[in-house]
């Protein structure tokens, strides 16, 4: 590629990545972005507009329409062709906000407008009063990014951000470490293993802090934005979401 590609926001944990290796291999290939390798760690290729993930380089349409016609899966990709000049950073960690009275209202309100929609699903059941419940759903449903991956992405995830229920905490990590990487899809276990690190894509992280000090019109916006990603993918991960809040002492 004679002229760079500018790139409009990037996750700072793939600056990491990049500086082990500039040459990267081509995962996987979508309609509308793509994935590459490097070593054992993948960067999502693709537009703003589509999400911003823990581990994502977000370019222009035109030229994510370019990468997908140009390369093939296995082909070679150096990552020096990207111009991160002036491109705005994403900080996928999730801080800890604490327990916020307002939450259960909060709460209260997404149940209410997710039982009145039939439209929105979820892809799998889930009894977290069972011990053994994440290696039990880990890897299951359907997708790319299976329903059971997306619940626990979504526990993990307002568990991280009120601090609540250390115990169900590590039992979620201890299940993805142990079984990740051979029970489910190496784009999903990507999500679960930075799920593990607390970081996670923009959307999950902006859905569970203004559950805690947004207002409703925030909550509401943030949720919707989650609630559209896939088939069922925001779906399952607000349903974790809801779990953890309910379940959080």
């Amino acid at each position: 590629m004679k002229n760079k590609i500018k790139v409009t926001v990037y996750s700072k944990e793939v600056i990491s990545i990049l500086k082990e290796e500039p040459l990267a291999y081509v995962h996987s290939i979508f309609k509308k972005s793509m994935n590459i390798k490097i070593k054992d760690r993948l960067i999502h290729l693709g537009r703003e507009e589509e999400g911003v993930s823990p581990f994502s380089i977000c370019i222009s349409r035109d030229n994510v329409d370019k990468l997908v016609d140009k390369f093939k899966i296995g082909d070679e990709l150096y990552t020096k062709n990207f111009n991160f000049e002036d491109a705005d950073i994403f900080d996928p960690k999730l801080s800890v906000y604490g327990w916020e009275e307002n939450l259960a209202r909060n709460i209260d309100l997404l149940n209410s407008i997710v039982a009145i929609n039939p439209n929105w699903k979820s892809g799998i059941e889930v009894d977290i009063s069972d011990e053994s419940f994440p290696d039990k759903i880990i890897g299951k449903g359907l997708g790319l990014t299976p329903s059971g991956d997306d619940v626990l992405v979504g526990l993990l995830a307002i568990l991280q951000a009120t601090g609540k229920n250390k115990g169900l905490v590590e039992k979620i990590k201890n299940s993805i470490k142990n079984n990740g990487r051979t029970k489910t899809t190496d784009i999903s276990y990507e999500y679960l293993d930075y799920a593990v690190q607390g970081k996670f894509s923009k959307v999950v992280k902006e859905t569970c802090i203004d559950l805690i000090i947004g207002d409703k019109y925030k909550i509401l916006n943030s949720a919707m934005k989650l609630i559209h990603i896939g088939h069922t993918s925001g779906m399952d991960t607000l349903k974790g979401i809801l779990l953890g809040a309910v379940f959080r002492n």
